[in-house]
């Protein structure tokens, strides 16, 4: 039994139960490409040193209405194992109109961008965060968003779906350091598979 113990004892370093979320972090500075996340479908997303947020590189795509490129979704890689607690999530970000020369504000009309996190690659995706017309500040600068979810206890993954609104607009928009921070798991955790019976008119 003595043997076994010590042997136990050996091997408990190389078990893991789970990654927690404990300052994920990624800014793309001196990166080719936007690998540890991926692109989702045919859009072209890439990392630029123009005009970054922060650092010397952001990842930027141009999204142009009713052109080739509407709308572009990245998702990130595994961020952790989710343990239900509140989840800080921070990123910088940037509209600008397409110039190959000047930085020029997008307008807030053309922007509809939402944050999705999901226990898995395939979804189902919750929306936690949006920028569109309704909280979005024309700006050359970069705007730094710091907003609070929580998810189901598991693998945590988030997305990035982005469009542009408008038919004839023509815009870059720019993603740069991205945080997570995951809180104390709760008492109570967020119920699951709820259903509803002997429903009424009212």
């Amino acid at each position: 039994m003595r043997k076994f113990i010590l042997t136990l004892l050996l091997f408990l370093p190389l078990i893991t139960f789970g990654q927690p979320i404990n300052n994920y972090s990624i800014n793309w500075d001196g990166a080719s490409n936007i690998s540890p996340w991926g692109i989702v479908g045919a859009n072209t997303f890439n990392v630029t040193n123009q005009w970054p947020c922060q650092g010397s590189h952001s990842i930027r795509v141009r999204l142009q209405g009713n052109q080739n490129q509407r709308s572009a979704t990245i998702m990130s890689d595994k961020i952790g194992d989710a343990s239900g607690g509140d989840i800080t999530f921070s990123f910088d970000y940037k509209w600008l109109r397409y110039n190959s020369s000047l930085a020029l504000a997008g307008n807030a009309s053309e922007l509809n961008m939402e944050w999705q996190w999901s226990n898995s690659t395939s979804g189902p995706w919750f929306t936690f965060a949006t920028r569109d017309d309704n909280n979005h500040a024309e700006s050359t600068n970069c705007t730094t968003v710091t907003t609070t979810f929580s998810a189901y206890p598991g693998e945590l993954y988030v997305r990035l779906v982005a469009s542009n609104t408008v038919s004839n607009g023509d815009n870059y928009l720019y993603i740069d350091n991205v945080n997570i921070q995951e809180g104390a798991p709760p008492t109570c955790f967020m119920p699951e598979d709820l259903y509803i019976t002997n429903k009424t008119k009212t």
